[in-house]
């Protein structure tokens, strides 16, 4: 009977020092800080709210929300090991409408018609790793690896005419511009070791940010060239196709700054 009494108070000592070492820090209702084995977590990025602060004297600031083109998500497996993935978009879209003349030998004097241009860039970027996390108290140490892989489509203009290609070459010319593209298309795969803080100021809330060590291939691919072309002899016409330039391979590797700052929200 001693025996079993003195292992029970070894095992109880035991349990409240490592309580004590390892406390659950928990709201005045109760509530986890910190998140807990089978979370999700999703976050965006807090830019917005830095340039904010850095122009708020100035007369066109604006009040900002969350930068939802960076979106970040994480998986707890335990208190300690997390999975984590993360989605960039960085995208333009703008388009205009120039009026122009009508050029349908038919069409009544003084009559237009409209030319419609669209211009347009979209860069995805995808990265997927492990996080580990070292802390028990508000303030946690993260780090990990994960991989990456990114896809430009490069900037484009393209044009729609208002007027038929037979009526623009007896009127202006034979040839006309239908996709102009200024930068070339891309493809990016890599790898980059992180290390940051988060610190929860509110129960599963956190802002935090890291930096990172990257190492990526770039596969630029050629810009190219649309033009319409009016073939009197056939009459009609014809897309022409031209290469700007050779097909490009770019290594990068580097330390990224504290520039992914993000809020974090856990359930």
């Amino acid at each position: 009977m001693k025996k079993i009494l003195l292992f029970t108070a070894l095992f109880s000592f035991t349990l409240v020092g490592y309580s004590q070492a390892n406390p659950i820090l928990k709201s005045k209702k109760g509530t986890y800080i910190l998140p807990q084995t089978g979370d999700w977590g999703i976050g965006a990025s807090v830019n917005p709210f830095f340039s904010y602060l850095g122009n708020m004297f100035t007369s066109n600031n604006v009040v900002p929300g969350l930068d939802f083109q960076n979106i970040n998500f994480k998986y707890f497996k335990d208190e300690k090991n997390v999975r984590r993935a993360g989605i960039t978009i960085q995208s333009h879209f703008h388009t205009e409408k120039i009026q122009v003349n009508n050029l349908d030998p038919d069409a009544e004097p003084g009559s237009t018609v409209y030319d419609k241009i669209s211009q347009s860039e979209l860069n995805i970027n995808l990265t997927y790793g492990l996080e580990k996390r070292r802390g028990s108290g508000r303030l946690q140490g993260v780090y990990g690896i994960e991989g990456l892989v990114g896809y430009g489509t490069g900037s484009k203009t393209r044009t729609k005419y208002g007027n038929s290609m037979e009526f623009y070459a007896n009127a202006i010319g034979p040839n006309r511009p239908t996709l102009n593209s200024s930068t070339p298309s891309a493809l990016t795969l890599g790898a980059q070791a992180f290390l940051g803080f988060e610190y929860f100021f509110a129960p599963k809330i956190s802002v935090g940010g890291e930096v990172y060590l990257n190492a990526s291939y770039t596969f630029g691919g050629k810009a190219i060239n649309k033009s319409e072309v009016w073939d009197s002899n056939e009459g009609k016409s014809n897309i022409v196709m031209s290469s700007l330039n050779n097909r490009t391979g770019d290594f990068n590797f580097g330390i990224r700054n504290w520039s992914n700052l993000r809020f974090m929200f856990y359930f």
